[in-house]
């Protein structure tokens, strides 16, 4: 049992700091790190009356518990620093990812001495009483629960099995988060085929006031999309792991990772606004529908393996470097979805069908001091090329980066592969002929290692 009324939260966003302000309500010290944050967050923490450990290893060394609160995408990393940190008390994930991670996540964390909790967080930012809950489950739930005894947060004891918090926070979200990037899409399509003014008319008509509803709900999302983006696809994971279609919350995603623009802005953007970004600034008019083949695009999961190995090879034979080709099954599976993540990929499809792929990772900008996305590789199988998939992905990969507040989203290509050049050149980019990439690989790069000694 812990006795240390100290706690630190990673990190003080605006979900993050308010969970920190509950816990100094319930008379705990409250700590964060400010390294690498940025200027708007030191003051939100500031103002709240958080303590600077500075660095994660020194909040680590202070504090007993540690609450996670971040963005999905970030959820294994932060873990990771924990743990490097040399942490050994109670850790609590409280973001919004799908239980298999969150299992996963506690499985390494038991393994370093590390005692786990799932949460779940559900509400709005707990700033009164009554609209936010942080659901727990894993045998350390009540102590994580008695730091916020005084409230407002409500924290809530699941059980002792990791990943029902998360599951629960899964099955919730599905259903606000997913309603309205359904409405959002709904608004959108009912302004491209010239309706939008008739659909509201008729909202109105089953409910009074619902056009206006929707419109606010939509407006209000628009802000925190882009962290509603990898909700979804974490939604959409768990679905299918449950045996359910995972293809709606998917589409979700897309819907939100295309308002990634506004992230943070502080006044909502009109709904005009959002539906340009959306894809659909003006009326287009009765059948005027896009000439597009039906493709869903989602994040890729474990059970992709197969697809995924099958489009790699589809590129090297496109590239005449089939030869070169060493990854595995077994290879993919443990570097996208063992437990520390080299690389992301997206997947295409065609109705069941795998037809295109886009496999990304992290990269730093010195001079920006931000990091940054490289497109590893983009592929389309030949006969689905021309209908605007190559597009979707890269755009997708884009909104992602944006998402995650890069400041670049680069990638090569084959100086011989015209086409790909003029379609990433119409697509605003810039290829910088003054630059040349290095690569050592086998024993050179081994050779390279050793001269280290």
């Amino acid at each position: 049992m812990i006795t240390e009324k100290r706690i630190g939260v990673l990190h003080p966003g605006e979900m993050g700091v308010s969970v920190a302000a509950a816990a100094r309500n319930s008379g705990f010290d409250v700590l964060w790190a400010s390294d690498r944050r940025s200027e708007a967050t030191r003051r939100r923490a500031a103002s709240h009356g958080l303590r600077d450990a500075e660095t994660v290893e020194r909040l680590a060394a202070e504090c007993p518990i540690i609450v996670s609160v971040c963005p999905p995408h970030a959820a294994d990393a932060v873990a990771e620093a924990v743990l490097e940190a040399g942490f050994r008390g109670v850790y609590v994930d409280a973001n919004a990812i799908r239980p298999e991670r969150s299992v996963a996540m506690g499985e390494r964390m038991a393994a370093r001495g590390v005692r786990f909790v799932d949460g779940g967080i559900v509400g709005e930012p707990a700033w009164r009483e009554g609209t936010t809950w942080l659901h727990l489950s894993g045998e350390a739930a009540e102590e994580v629960a008695a730091c916020f005894a005084a409230g407002p947060v409500q924290a809530t004891i699941l059980g002792d099995t990791v990943g029902q918090a998360s599951a629960l926070k899964m099955c919730f979200a599905a259903n606000t988060k997913g309603t309205t990037a359904l409405l959002a899409g709904a608004l959108a399509t009912a302004e491209r085929l010239g309706v939008r003014e008739a659909l509201e008319v008729q909202w109105d008509a089953w409910k009074p006031g619902y056009a206006a509803e929707a419109a606010h709900r939509v407006r209000g999302a628009a802000s925190r999309a882009w962290r509603f983006a990898g909700e979804m696809d974490e939604i959409s994971a768990t679905f299918r792991a449950a045996g359910m279609p995972g293809e709606f919350h998917a589409g979700a995603g897309e819907v939100y990772s295309r308002l990634a623009r506004y992230r943070d802005v502080e006044t909502a953007p009109e709904i005009e606004d959002i539906l340009a970004a959306l894809g659909t600034g003006g009326v287009a008019g009765p059948g005027a529908f896009p000439s597009r083949e039906p493709f869903l695009v989602r994040p890729a999961a474990r059970g992709d393996v197969a697809d995924i190995l099958r489009l790699i090879r589809g590129l090297a034979e496109y590239e005449e470097l089939a030869h070169a080709v060493e990854a595995t099954e077994d290879a993919i599976e443990r570097t996208l979805f063992g437990p520390r993540p080299a690389a992301e990929a997206l997947l295409g499809f065609h109705g069941d069908e795998a037809v295109g792929i886009a496999i990304f990772f992290p990269t730093y900008s010195t001079f920006l001091a931000r990091p940054g996305l490289y497109l590893e590789d983009l592929f389309v199988v030949p006969r689905w090329r021309g209908h605007g998939l190559g597009r979707r992905l890269l755009a997708r990969v884009a909104a992602i980066a944006v998402g995650r507040g890069c400041g670049r989203f680069e990638w090569a290509v084959l100086d011989w592969n015209t086409p790909a050049i003029d379609f990433y050149k119409s697509k605003g980019a810039r290829v910088l002929d003054e630059w040349k990439l290095c690569r050592v690989t086998g024993r050179a790069l081994r050779d390279l290692a050793d001269s280290a000694a």
